[in-house]
């Protein structure tokens, strides 16, 4: 998931800190495990992740 986030992601990110951004990859990881990690691998395509950023 961390590698996905980094790669198509990136400009979600503009402005943020590294350790900003490494908390927000660990909960995104957290929090989708058990919906999309299945049999040690991440399972994602464009209809199962639904993101919603806020910057402040």
């Amino acid at each position: 998931m961390r590698n996905w986030i980094e790669m198509f992601a990136v400009s979600m990110f503009e402005g943020v800190t590294t350790e900003a951004s490494e908390l927000i990859i660990t909960r995104v990881e957290k929090n989708l495990r058990k919906v999309i990690f299945h049999n040690g691998e991440w399972v994602a395509d464009y209809k199962r992740i639904r993101v919603m950023g806020i910057k402040e």
